[in-house]
């Protein structure tokens, strides 16, 4: 399922490219800011891309996982608008990106009742515990992962090809471990 999300993500994204001529007026990036890599006029909405895969996959998974996807897909949407905002805009402050983000952390929170409660160092662990504190710090790594993952795709433009990475280490470890039964369902707490 990996793969072919990735393929239909691809596909998407490709075709943004081949009819960039139709939207780039809109959703065209010809800043040149610091994280600018590309000549010309490159199109910005490749998270459209990635979004609509994630919706077809969500649609095509095994009944077992469209819970997980459907949470997936829903806290996301606010960090996912306010990008596409700032893509065919180009006024959304770095401020209300950020809120977005943690935002989305905290929808998804609420909707899978899951946090970080272990990270492998003592204290903190006990710090987890108290459920505030673990919030913050599920919420907060939420925000950081989304903009880390964006500032990546902005330099460079591969934030595809490390996703596929990342996902498919995470699979190996869930295959090798059966990890999923325990940590990553809706209800559960994130745990080693």
């Amino acid at each position: 399922m990996v793969f072919g999300s990735f393929a239909i993500s691809a596909a998407i994204c490709w075709l943004v490219l081949l009819t960039k001529q139709l939207h780039s007026d809109f959703t065209g990036g010809q800043d040149a800011g610091p994280q600018t890599v590309h000549a010309g006029n490159v199109p910005r909405i490749g998270g459209i891309g990635i979004m609509l895969a994630l919706v077809i996959s969500v649609l095509l998974a095994k009944q077992e996982l469209k819970s997980l996807g459907q949470i997936l897909l829903l806290s996301s949407s606010v960090v996912f608008a306010a990008g596409v905002l700032e893509d065919i805009t180009g006024k959304v402050s770095p401020k209300i990106r950020l809120l977005a983000s943690l935002i989305s952390g905290l929808i998804f929170i609420l909707l899978a009742d899951t946090m970080i409660s272990n990270v492998a160092i003592g204290w903190v662990n006990f710090a987890l515990q108290w459920w505030p504190f673990s919030a913050l710090i599920t919420i907060f790594a939420v925000a950081a992962l989304s903009n880390a993952t964006n500032m990546i795709d902005g330099i460079d433009g591969l934030c595809s090809i490390y996703c596929l990475a990342v996902v498919s280490w995470v699979r190996l470890l869930d295959i090798s471990h059966s990890i999923m039964e325990t940590s990553y369902w809706p209800g559960s707490h994130v745990s080693s």
